[in-house]
Parts: C-alpha cells; sequence; structure tokens
C-alpha cells in the first residue's frame, strides 16, 4: 500500500511493480479513491447497477458472489469531487447524469463529477451532488423493487440516501477472478494501480 503524497513518485519509477496505490477521499470522512465499493440505495436496500452504455443505471437486489457490474470505486476529479466509475475496467463505465437522466456511459467527456456529502446526523450515508450543487441529490426511482431505473436531479428525500460498502478481501479477490486479465507474453504479473486525479 503506497502512502499518500507518494503515488506520482511510485507510478514514475521504471520497472514493474505489484502494489495498490490509495490516496484519502478529502471530504468524505472515509471513503478512498480507488476502493472497490458496492453503493447501496439506504431506503430501498438495493445495490447500483450498470446495465449497459448510455443507458440507465438501475437498483437491484445485491448480487450472489460478487457480480462486477455492482463494483464501483471513485476517481479524484478535482476541486472536492470526485467521478464513480464502474470497477470493471474492460469497459470503463462513468456515472452520467443530466437532469432526471442518471447513465453508464463509456465517452469520458461525460462524466459527471459529483460532490459527496455525509448526511446530517449519520457517519456512513452519504448524498450525491452533481457539480457543486447542495441540493439535487442523486435518488432512485419513488419504489422498491429491483430493476428501478436511477434518476438524478432528486432531493435526498427521494431515496437519495447511499452507503459505500467496501469489498472484503475475500470478495475483492473474488472480483479480480471475475474478470478477465491477459497477461502478455513473458509477464508473470500484474500491477493494480487505484486512480488518483485521472482516468485510466
Amino acid at each position: 500500500c503506497v502512502p499518500s503524497g507518494y503515488a506520482a513518485a511510485y507510478q514514475a519509477a521504471n520497472q514493474w511493480k505489484d502494489f495498490l496505490i490509495v490516496e484519502g477521499a478529502g471530504g468524505t470522512e472515509g471513503l478512498l479513491t480507488g476502493k472497490n465499493y458496492r453503493v447501496k440505495n439506504v431506503t430501498t436496500g438495493l445495490y447500483l447497477q450498470v446495465e449497459g452504455n448510455n443507458t440507465n443505471m438501475k437498483l437491484q437486489n445485491k448480487a450472489e458472489g460478487v457480480e462486477p457490474t455492482q463494483v464501483f470505486h471513485l476517481v479524484d476529479a478535482g476541486e472536492g469531487m470526485y467521478n464513480i466509475k464502474a470497477a470493471d475496467s474492460d469497459n470503463n463505465y462513468y456515472a452520467h447524469a443530466s437532469g432526471w437522466n442518471f447513465n453508464a456511459t463509456t465517452y469520458a467527456a461525460n462524466k459527471t463529477p459529483f460532490t459527496i456529502a455525509l448526511v446530517e446526523g449519520e457517519t456512513v450515508v452519504y448524498t450525491l451532488h452533481q457539480g457543486v450543487s447542495t441540493y439535487t441529490g442523486m435518488a432512485g426511482a419513488d419504489v422498491s423493487e429491483a430493476g428501478a431505473a436511477i434518476y438524478g436531479n432528486k432531493g435526498v428525500d427521494n431515496n437519495g440516501k447511499w452507503a459505500f460498502e467496501p469489498l472484503t478481501a475475500e470478495e475483492h479477490a473474488a472480483y479480480v477472478a471475475a474478470l478477465t486479465i491477459a497477461i502478455p507474453e513473458g509477464v508473470t504479473s500484474i500491477g493494480y494501480y487505484a486512480f488518483s486525479g485521472r482516468s485510466s
């Protein structure tokens, strides 16, 4: 694990490395960039899931095992904001909120930076606001059934409370095993890097 502030030096080193760079996400009270999370809608108990490119994200039941489309991490977007990126790096899906729509997009220019703020009186429950706005929490549809679409531009009282559940060590190992990773000929190991301030 590379200490915060040393990421650039480690990344610049001209050698193969096996480690994880983790830098604290300021203002998010314990959330980390690069760490894998499931994103749970507190009101419904359902989980954020990518359905496809330029398609509304959905709330679904927690998958058996570790479903890559239900795994996300934060990418530092600067100025105290963060992008939400699907951890399945083969597709590079980012959360994209535009008005009432909340989609997954592979077009990096469309990715939406969010302000992530603790809900007053809570310790692990957050609201997700588009840009620097402090009133448009990201929320699910006003139903609790699996398959409900996620919408932007809704207040915290409309299913706008979210919890970031980190993967356990065992779940992380299962998640990595679920991805198809091509190892170049002659390479015996793969280094995993978190994202800090720039996309992959």
